[in-house]
């Protein structure tokens, strides 16, 4: 390197261009069909706290946030760059490398992934690097069932935390339990959020009936209901899986039932192509995780998760919960799970902001899906900044819930 240059800086001698007078800047190669995904317009997302909102979620998820680089801002929050202010230092230091391990050729290679202790190693076709381990408790031996807590990963297909509940049942020839809980005191709770979510809970109460698995779909109906449900349905679980997610209240969540229950909580990664653990440094900019996103992603792309991991299962018959469980958290109603107009007035929620037309549920997800890929995908690369056309795939409420 050139001690000569200050520190921080970087440059790089641009190859001669004949008879232009210019040079060009490198540019990160990628496919056509990478391409046509190019943002021209870049999203923002603002928080009140954001250096405590930060340090929470990322301390919950076991790691810390090191110092993010910071540039000449466009823009202070809505305002134009006319008036906006620097907040921090500017600087010109370049996007931070990192390097993540090569994942395997194929997710057909079973694994042997420690539960606790060496000794509870079970084999698993999820790759190591989407498994993450929230405490040190080891498996039950006395467990009558594995317990999925799905809390992100709301579906039965392309579902990396479900594939791994499962095999793991079927390696220790245990039942299946799916707990699925909806809260009532999430921020902006309302009957919109609420009847889209509860429609995703009854797609998958009949997605998961007669499939040899126990599925719970349980909704709180008064603040704070809910605490205690986990824990008593852990009590005879040999271990808990959950799902990986950055998002939200999540990751606060499940740190804080980690701590608390007696049992070990593994959480998997199945949110995106890309693992989480590829990306362990927040990037300055767009273009800086494009880069990295273009450098990792294609051999990620050889481990895929099953269609669907219940396919030919063969598990032991499910087991009755207990009754002093079932009185006090009452599996959801069918008209709950329907979202009707009666069922939702009587939920302490936000009934100003009212439902709308989009329904709810991997169901109506896969057909929106299939209706983009059909009729928008192959303009969507001119038609996407066009307000006033209907060019956006409408997914973004399927990846939330």
């Amino acid at each position: 390197p050139d001690k000569t240059k200050p520190e921080g800086r970087s440059s790089r001698k641009a190859p001669a261009v004949a008879g232009s007078g210019r040079s060009n800047a490198d540019r990160p190669k990628m496919s056509n069909m990478f391409e046509m995904f190019e943002p021209s317009t870049l999203p923002t997302a603002t928080s009140t706290f954001p250096v405590s909102t930060a340090t929470n979620d990322t301390m919950s998820s076991g790691a810390e946030v090191p110092k993010a680089t910071t540039v000449n801002p466009t823009a202070k929050g809505d305002s134009p760059a006319r008036s906006a202010k620097d907040e921090e230092p500017t600087t010109n230091q370049t996007a931070p490398f990192t390097s993540a391990a090569r994942p395997p050729a194929t997710a057909t290679t079973a694994k042997s992934v420690s539960m606790g202790e060496p000794s509870t190693a079970v084999p698993t076709t999820v790759p190591s690097h989407r498994l993450r381990a929230c405490n040190r408790h080891p498996r039950n031996p006395q467990g009558r069932y594995v317990l999925y807590w799905m809390i992100a990963n709301r579906r039965r297909r392309y579902n990396f935390a479900l594939q791994h509940a499962v095999e793991l049942a079927r390696e220790l020839s245990l039942p299946l339990v799916i707990l699925e809980a909806l809260r009532c005191g999430y921020r902006w709770a309302s009957d919109r959020l609420h009847a889209f979510a509860l429609q995703g809970l009854g797609d998958n109460a009949c997605s998961f009936a007669n499939c040899g698995v126990l599925y719970y779909p349980w909704v709180e109906r008064a603040p704070n209901e809910g605490s205690g449900l986990l824990e008593a349905l852990a009590v005879d679980a040999a271990l808990v899986v959950t799902d990986d997610t950055p998002t939200f209240f999540l990751p606060r969540m499940v740190a804080s039932a980690a701590a608390r229950l007696n049992v070990a909580l593994v959480a998997v990664d199945s949110v995106g192509l890309l693992p989480l653990s590829a990306s362990p440094s927040p990037f300055p900019t767009a273009f800086a995780f494009r880069r990295h996103l273009q450098r990792l992603l294609p051999a990620h792309l050889l481990a895929f998760p099953k269609p669907d991991p219940l396919a030919g299962l063969a598990l032991p018959p499910p087991p009755s919960l207990p009754a002093a469980v079932q009185a006090r958290w009452p599996m959801a109603a069918p008209e709950l799970l329907v979202a009707t107009p009666a069922a939702l007035v009587a939920l302490p929620i936000d009934h100003s902001v009212q439902v709308v037309p989009t329904p709810g549920g991997e169901t109506a997800a896969r057909r929106r899906l299939a209706s983009f890929l059909s009729d928008q995908l192959t303009s969507y690369h001119e038609d996407r900044n066009q307000v006033d056309k209907d060019a956006t795939s409408g997914l973004s409420p399927y990846l939330h819930f």
